[in-house]
């Protein structure tokens, strides 16, 4: 079933409620589909690398900061982020951001640390 139709979406999440939300890379909106499937609302002017959504709050990871959101979009909190990352992933403990081809990874706890970084053996 095609329930939506976009030539460039970046990243999408499912809410604890089923309602879709995803980001359309090429008008920078943050798009929120109702549980019909619906266009609920958008939000425009939002660069997006990626998003997740847990519990009711959605985490928006964009070029300089992190958006952390209600599942209406209502802004909760805003965190810089040390650098441009990719990739984010939440769960009941943890923030993680990854970085570009996932060289390093960083935790937030009061800011960011970094958690992991990979550097290959040299042979």
């Amino acid at each position: 079933e095609n329930i939506f139709s976009s030539v460039d979406i970046s990243s999408f999440s499912v809410t604890s409620s089923e309602e879709v939300i995803f980001s359309e890379r090429q008008k920078h909106e943050l798009i929120f589909l109702d549980f019909t499937n619906n266009v609920k609302f958008k939000k425009v002017d939002l660069n997006i690398n990626d998003l997740y959504s847990i519990e009711g709050i959605i985490y928006i990871l964009t070029k300089n900061s992190l958006l952390i959101c209600d599942e209406h979009g209502n802004l909760i909190d805003e965190k810089e982020i040390p650098e441009k990352f990719d990739r984010i992933v939440v769960d009941s403990t943890s923030v993680i951001l990854f970085s570009p081809y996932e060289k390093y990874l960083y935790k937030l706890n009061e800011d960011w640390d970094k958690i992991f970084s990979f550097t290959p053996d040299a042979k």
